[in-house]
């Protein structure tokens, strides 16, 4: 008998592909490239004081804007050959300076002074990275974070390149290929250690790799929500999140990997016996975030949705519905606004924010209970 957990990650291999394509395909001799639409928001982030937003398009535009009077304080276009799939910007801790990964290239650049402080070769070699389903895709950044000093810069690649760029030294202190899987990573609290929800990898240690944890797994979890899609981290980066493409949310304390919550958002199970359907019923969580106080986490899907689900209650609240997919998502550290992005069906961009206020009056009004949740609370 076929282990259906494996025959589901097998597929999900296959079909990532598919399914972040949406409308955009392109054909060049006998390559299918496959992206984004070019005004697709792919990665948005407030400044941590809130006083910015940062969003960076599929066609390689990088914008800041003040976020209280939406004027733009910093432009710039990367030219690319092909739309993306993939790109992340990250604020340092101090919020002085925004780095912002597009195409194989990170840019760092002072907002202040509105000055490209730093260009680093990130990416592969090549523009664009062949998948087992015999596509190409733009090569990309699935991960871009700054450690919580700002001195340390971690990336991982479309094309699996991970990399720890030193600010202070100009020079990567970490730069190896990760397996053949574009899975996204997170610095943990500690600062030495990256994790992908399920490994770690230790900086310090020069033979390191992404090291399997063996934590305790909650039950029902892994039949209900299948492989991630996404991760973050809390403030603090304790806590880690994963969302998933069968609409599922699951929280793991970000050192033992032990699940401690996990809740499954959806209306309909995903849950089938004719695993033919999958493709149909697939609906993957793109991005995620926590509110400041962890009360909170917020998620955007390929099917256009905002929902917020409240971490001890598990209940669920659709905050916004788009006609296109969602890529990006982001709750404001000053818990005054969050922002999300992605595409219409037809292509054309989507970019709105929602006061927190609005956020908390939708919970009250309009939550609902999920299929299928265990709250950290309820665990212990």
């Amino acid at each position: 008998m076929v282990n259906k957990r494996m025959l589901r990650s097998v597929l999900f291999t296959l079909l990532l592909c598919v399914l972040l394509v949406g409308t955009g395909q392109a054909q060049n001799s006998q390559q299918v490239i496959r992206n984004l639409p070019p005004m697709a928001v792919l990665d948005v982030q407030y400044s941590p004081d809130g006083r910015y937003i940062a969003r960076v398009y599929a066609q390689g535009r990088l914008e800041v804007l003040e976020a209280a009077s939406n004027r733009t304080v910093l432009e710039d276009t990367v030219a690319l050959p092909h739309p993306l799939q993939r790109a992340k910007v990250d604020w340092s801790p101090t919020g002085d300076q925004l780095a912002a990964g597009i195409g194989a290239q990170i840019y760092i650049w002072d907002v202040g002074t509105t000055q490209l402080l730093e260009t680093i070769n990130a990416g592969g070699s090549e523009p664009l990275v062949y998948f087992e389903d015999g596509s190409f895709i733009p090569e990309g950044f699935v991960s871009l974070q700054w450690n919580s000093t700002g001195l340390l810069l971690m990336a991982k690649s479309m094309s699996s390149r991970f990399t720890i760029w030193s600010k202070d030294q100009l020079v990567f202190i970490v730069d190896q290929v990760t397996g053949n899987n574009p899975v996204p990573i997170v610095w943990l609290a500690d600062d030495r250690h990256i994790s992908n929800g399920t490994s770690v990898f230790d900086i310090q240690d020069p033979t390191s790799r992404f090291i399997p944890r063996q934590g305790q797994p909650l039950e029902g979890v892994l039949n209900n929500c299948g492989p991630y899609s996404s991760i973050a981290t809390n403030a603090n980066r304790t806590l880690i999140v994963q969302a998933t493409i069968y609409d599922c949310i699951v929280i793991t304390d970000a050192f033992t990997g032990d699940e401690i919550g996990g809740y499954q958002i959806s209306e309909i199970l995903s849950l089938y016996e004719n695993d033919l359907e999958l493709i149909e019923h697939m609906n993957p969580i793109w991005d995620v975030s926590w509110s400041p106080d962890e009360s909170v986490i917020i998620a955007v899907d390929s099917q256009g949705a905002v929902r917020v689900v409240d971490i001890a209650t598990g209940s669920v609240t659709l905050i916004a519905q788009q006609s296109g997919p969602l890529y990006a998502v982001d709750w404001a550290d000053t818990n005054t606004a969050i922002a999300y992005g992605g595409s219409t069906l037809g292509e054309d961009t989507v970019f709105a924010t929602v006061s927190v206020a609005e956020v908390d009056r939708l919970m009250m009004s309009a939550a609902r209970q999920p299929e299928f949740a265990i709250t950290p609370a309820a665990d212990r």
